[in-house]
């Protein structure tokens, strides 16, 4: 019941370290187990924190990483940063401080769609949360810019 989110997860980090063509085909198998996960177990908060980083990812694609999906995939790869933003907050409606990695992602959205306050409050609730994965802590950096741009 659990193998689609898991799976996910190693197509996601396999991808990191692909070629631009591996990487959009292991994105497509990644967005695959995602939404078999999220049919699978609606309530899974990882499930939607997954497909927000899907989203996320996708929204800010290269122009010729756009095309090379395409061309692969024969239909464009589409997602914006609000489609993003919902999946989190969806994670987070249905686990509140399930994932610090959540929240800074979730300010960024807000910050990307110029809604400083609502970015500021979720960095703030960010910050309240401990590090508690590999990913919290790369994140690290991004929370710190966050409090720069946005201030307290």
């Amino acid at each position: 019941c659990c193998f689609p989110p898991r799976y996910a997860v190693l197509c996601g980090q396999l991808a990191e370290h692909e070629s631009i063509q591996r990487r959009i085909q292991s994105g497509f198998s990644f967005k695959e187990h995602v939404d078999k996960a999220i049919a699978l177990q609606p309530e899974n908060p990882m499930a939607h924190f997954l497909l927000g980083r899907w989203c996320y990812q996708v929204s800010h694609l290269s122009w010729l990483e756009k095309k090379t999906a395409t061309a692969l995939l024969e239909s464009p790869l589409s997602a914006t940063v609000e489609d993003a933003l919902q999946s989190f907050l969806k994670a987070e409606e249905l686990q509140p401080g399930f994932s610090k990695a959540g929240r800074v992602y979730i300010s960024k959205c807000y910050r990307e769609l110029g809604k400083n306050s609502e970015a500021r409050w979720w960095m703030k609730l960010a910050l309240e949360l401990p590090d508690v994965t590999k990913e919290d802590l790369a994140l690290q950096k991004d929370l710190e810019e966050l409090e720069v741009i946005l201030g307290d």
